[in-house]
């Protein structure tokens, strides 16, 4: 528990899966010695996150090629 990141709000936007990958990411990160906070609602929306919500392949694929900010 104590490598999670803090707790955001989705802000009524279905972008759970670019929460979830982005959360991964900054645990590995705060369990190695180095804090992030990337942007969720960047990667949901240049992934192609709709209202329908966004797949994990789609939201991974673009965080491998697109990096995340």
């Amino acid at each position: 528990k104590g490598f999670l990141p803090q707790p955001e709000s989705q802000y009524g936007f279905p972008a759970c899966v670019s929460f979830a990958r982005l959360n991964c990411a900054e645990a590995k990160g705060k369990q190695t010695g180095t804090e992030f906070n990337f942007s969720d609602i960047i990667l949901a929306v240049e992934s192609g996150t709709t209202e329908q919500g966004n797949t994990f392949t789609r939201v991974c694929d673009w965080a491998h090629t697109g990096g995340a900010v």
